[in-house]
């Protein structure tokens, strides 16, 4: 969950108001199920594989030097979007928080702090992402209860201007993949709870993006913003404030799982020496101290749609690979498969 529930939450109310409330529910728990069932495919690639890798690794063990290369492109770019992301919103909400405006100065602070722990390592990341996760569900549900006085029925039922405006946010929102093989080392002597771990992560995580993303709608209305938090000013500063520090746990607990499947990546697949590694995976996404808010959504609507759709497409051709004898199995891949690519296309085009 401090993987899945990231900055990507933020731009769901601004989403769902483009594609409209049944369109975006529909979208969102299709793309729960299809998300949920990638993840599961590529854990019990996991499971059944010798070694410690991330998906370049498994890509060139089934499908050789080419698959390896794709799967390193897609790890690579699907994070680094993310944590691109994930700096830019983080230094806005810092300033939103204490009351200053954002700028350079308090995103290099967040980068800082970000990697100074994805330094620490696996065993600090799991336990901070532990508590900050806990507080930050909490948050992302208080929003909305909160704002239940400037709720309107009438705010929901926007009239649709893009009818597949919600794919790629959902599904960067729904992305955890690239976090699995870690949540299997933490899990090594208990690999039975994998995938209830799994399981629970992907549904509370999209039980919360239902609430916050329809409540915000529900507030701010046509209003609504693409970071969500700024269309909240005129109801209630308070709550702004509120969702600044919801917006900070996010970015923050995501920040720390990408950076670490970054080095990870490299360590593990590339063969780069653990230094290297730590050094590689935290300045790659040093350039967005200098971006502005208005890069956010185009970030996560191309890493979403490109990125993460690609890395969950060559799970399914692994899968395929590794299970060929599972026929059950492997029309289940292929319907997920055939989803995902429709999406991906009409996404673009």
């Amino acid at each position: 969950m401090g993987t899945v529930i990231g900055a990507g939450i933020f731009s769901l109310p601004f989403a769902f108001m483009r594609s409209g409330w049944l369109l975006s529910l529909l979208g969102l728990i299709g793309l729960t199920l299809v998300s949920l069932i990638i993840n599961l495919f590529y854990a019990r690639v996991i499971v059944g594989s010798p070694g410690d890798h991330q998906l370049p690794g498994y890509a060139k063990k089934y499908l050789g030097t080419g698959g390896k290369w794709l799967g390193f492109f897609c790890i690579f770019f699907s994070a680094w979007g993310a944590m691109l992301a994930y700096v830019i919103l983080g230094g806005d909400f810092l300033g939103l928080l204490f009351g200053h405006s954002p700028g350079i100065l308090l995103s290099l602070l967040f980068w800082s702090w970000g990697s100074f722990f994805v330094w620490g390592g696996i065993k600090t990341i799991s336990v901070i992402e532990s508590w900050l996760t806990a507080t930050l569900i909490g948050v992302c549900l208080l929003v909305p209860i909160l704002g239940l006085p400037f709720f309107s029925q009438q705010n929901i039922v926007l009239k649709e201007s893009s009818s597949f405006a919600f794919y790629g946010p959902v599904l960067f929102s729904l992305s955890g993949l690239g976090v699995i093989p870690e949540v299997e080392e933490i899990l090594r002597k208990k690999r039975f709870l994998l995938p209830r771990a799994i399981g629970l992560g992907m549904i509370i995580s999209a039980v919360v993006y239902f609430v916050f993303g329809f409540g915000i709608l529900g507030i701010s209305g046509a209003a609504t913003t693409t970071d969500a938090l700024t269309g909240l000013i005129s109801f209630s500063p308070f709550l702004t404030k509120i969702g600044a520090l919801c917006g900070a746990l996010a970015t923050f607990t995501s920040f720390l799982s990408l950076g670490n499947v970054l080095r990870e990546m490299f360590f593990r697949d590339l063969r780069w020496s653990l230094k290297t590694s730590q050094f590689i995976s935290v300045t790659l996404c040093l350039p967005a101290v200098f971006l502005t808010l208005t890069y956010f959504l185009p970030i996560i609507s191309l890493t979403g749609s490109l990125a993460i759709g690609s890395g969950s497409l060559l799970v399914l051709i692994i899968f395929f690979k590794r299970f060929a004898n599972q026929l059950s199995e492997k029309l289940l891949a292929l319907i997920v498969g055939l989803l995902l690519l429709g999406g991906v296309i009409t996404t673009l085009f």
